[in-house]
C-alpha cells in the first residue's frame, strides 16, 4: 500500500452551495462519487499548495483558501488499476465571489476519463441526495462552516 497526502479544495459560491466533481471510482467502472477538486501532493509539495493546482488544474480557476490550515483531515483506502493507496486528505475551505465558470480543462489521461462533470451542491441538497460523495460527513461540515 502506498502512503500518500493529497489537497482538496472545498469552494463555497455566495449562496453557500460547494463545488463537487462527479469521478469514476475506478478504470473501467461505471460507478461514481461527488468529490471536491483535489488530488495528491507532487514532491516537495504541501497540501495547500496541492489544492491550489488541482483546483487550478480539473477546473480552470484558482481561488485562495481562507487558510492554510485545512478544516478537515481524514484517511481513506482505495485503489486504481491494481494499486492501493492509504491517502490522508487535506480539506481547505475558499469561498468565491460568484459561481465561477468550470472549464474542461483536465490535464491527465486518467482526469479526462474520471471527470464527468460538476455541480454546486447546498447542504440540503447533499442531504437529500441518493449520490455517494466525499467526504461522507460534508453536509454537517459545511452547515459548520457557514
Amino acid at each position: 500500500m502506498i502512503a500518500r497526502s493529497a489537497g482538496r479544495m472545498l469552494v463555497l459560491d455566495p449562496d453557500n452551495r460547494v463545488l463537487l466533481l462527479e469521478h469514476r471510482t475506478g478504470l473501467d467502472s461505471d460507478e461514481t462519487v461527488w468529490a471536491a477538486p483535489g488530488g495528491g501532493c507532487e514532491p516537495g509539495e504541501s497540501p495547500v499548495q496541492a489544492a491550489r493546482r488541482e483546483l487550478a488544474e480539473e477546473c480552470g480557476f484558482s481561488i485562495a483558501p481562507v487558510s492554510d490550515a485545512p478544516v478537515l483531515i481524514e484517511r481513506r483506502d482505495w485503489s486504481l488499476g491494481g494499486i492501493a493507496y492509504d491517502q490522508t486528505d487535506h480539506f481547505f475551505l475558499a469561498h468565491a465571489d460568484r459561481q465561477p465558470p468550470v472549464l474542461d480543462v483536465y490535464r491527465t489521461e486518467w482526469e479526462a476519463h474520471a471527470v464527468l462533470g460538476h455541480r454546486w451542491f447546498s447542504a440540503e441538497e447533499l442531504l437529500a441526495s441518493p449520490v455517494r460523495f466525499e467526504p461522507a460527513g460534508l453536509p454537517e461540515l459545511l452547515a459548520a462552516l457557514r
